[in-house]
């Protein structure tokens, strides 16, 4: 998956109906922690890379990851902001990425012959 992907796979798990909290967990682990951010546009690199940081900014407890310990001590309304920024990120990429040109594919290429394999010949093209 491309960074855009996954921040729009992420921000497509914000808006499922579990709480907050679980759904910014699993926005985060399952798509955020996988972006490459050398793949996401120069504008949101900062944003995205300090939007990590504040998510795995509190030492875990045994069994459980530094993001999973973050969002657990977070308030519901610090996890709607989180999910705020994770949404705010997606646009900015998906400007960016509707602003690159299309790719064209190359045309198909059209053969000039008619290849018969068969030796049946349509009744409108036998001679009498």
């Amino acid at each position: 998956m491309t960074a855009w992907q996954r921040l729009h796979a992420a921000t497509r798990e914000l808006v499922t109906s579990a709480p907050i909290k679980t759904r910014l967990t699993e926005a985060f682990c399952r798509h955020l922690l996988y972006v490459d951010v050398a793949e996401l546009p120069v504008t949101v690199r900062l944003d995205f890379t300090q939007l990590c940081a504040d998510l795995q900014n509190v030492s875990p407890l045994k069994g459980e990851t530094a993001a999973h310990a973050t969002i657990r001590k977070m308030s519901p309304a610090e996890a709607h902001g989180f999910a705020l920024r994770i949404v705010d990120l997606w646009v900015a990429a998906d400007a960016r990425e509707r602003q690159k040109p299309a790719r064209r594919r190359p045309a198909a290429k059209i053969s000039p012959t008619v290849r018969v394999e068969s030796n049946v010949v349509p009744l409108f093209l036998r001679t009498p």
